[in-house]
């Protein structure tokens, strides 16, 4: 079975696993800004970043707009990947 960068033609793939905090469309500012700074505080507390270090996972500190940019840099990275197997996104 081909690596994905040789079906693809690509170099240096890589996949990696994430999570995010997301609200729905037409949120008003103040609130996805509260969600951003109460998802921050959380993620910094040294507790939290035990429990992720016992995961091996580690927190990405990215601010609302910039996890915008994030997920749309991932769907694109992703496009051709999908697009190869044939599968539909509804």
């Amino acid at each position: 079975m081909p690596t994905v960068d040789e079906a693809l033609g690509t170099k240096g793939f890589e996949a990696v696993l994430w999570n995010g905090v997301a609200a729905p469309v037409g949120t008003p500012a103040a609130v996805i800004d509260t969600l951003a700074a109460a998802t921050a505080k959380v993620l910094k507390d040294p507790a939290m970043q035990e429990q992720l270090s016992k995961l091996a996972m580690e927190s990405m500190d990215l601010t609302p707009a910039a996890s915008t940019e994030f997920i749309k840099s991932e769907s694109a990275k992703w496009k051709p990947v999908v697009e190869a197997t044939g599968l539909k996104i509804e």
